[in-house]
């Protein structure tokens, strides 16, 4: 039962953009909760109260967090929290902070969705919507209006500072204009 549950998780985790910190890949994870369980037969691992996922600058809490194997490939990951948050610090040394009501990871499709009066942050600059849908292959961002309009901002120095965060900042930009027609 231990395996299932340490391989749920770290499906999450070693699926993290390229430009994460390489060497986060290679810690250990640490899920630490109130409780846990394991269904074998639906593939079903759910982690409840005061949840926190390390491996090595990542970090993410929820209230509840739940893995599902669907089938080889087709694996899920549910994090929910008021709100559930993630961390990581980036290659170029700048964290990234996400945070929403519910944090959902799809294998098959490499995508991370924030959902819930989301918001993803870097430095000073950040991104808000009610759903933020992230493709970790492509890195393209894409935010859905909710009640709201999305809403990004960015400091000029930051968006100056680094080439590598020009095309980063890019596929942001790009994305707010597309969720914003």
């Amino acid at each position: 039962m231990k395996n299932l549950n340490l391989l749920l998780a770290s499906m999450v985790l070693l699926s993290a953009p390229t430009y994460a910190l390489q060497s986060d890949s290679k810690q250990e994870i640490v899920i630490r909760a109130n409780s846990n369980t394991a269904d074998l037969d639906s593939n079903t691992t759910t982690f409840l109260g005061n949840v926190v996922v390390t491996q090595g600058s990542i970090k993410l809490t929820a209230n509840k967090l739940v893995g599902i194997r669907h089938k080889p490939g087709e694996e899920e990951m549910i994090a929910t929290g008021n709100p559930a948050t993630f961390y990581q610090m980036m290659d170029d040394g700048k964290p990234v902070e996400a945070k929403a009501k519910k944090i959902r990871y799809l294998k098959k499709n490499n995508q991370i969705i924030l959902s819930q009066n989301a918001s993803l942050k870097q430095l000073d600059s950040n991104y808000t919507a009610e759903t933020i849908t992230y493709n970790i292959d492509t890195r393209q961002i894409e935010g859905q209006k909710g009640e709201n309009q999305t809403r990004t901002v960015f400091l000029p120095a930051q968006v100056d500072s680094k080439k590598s965060s020009k095309s980063s900042d890019k596929s942001i930009d790009k994305s707010t204009n597309k969720a914003a027609q």
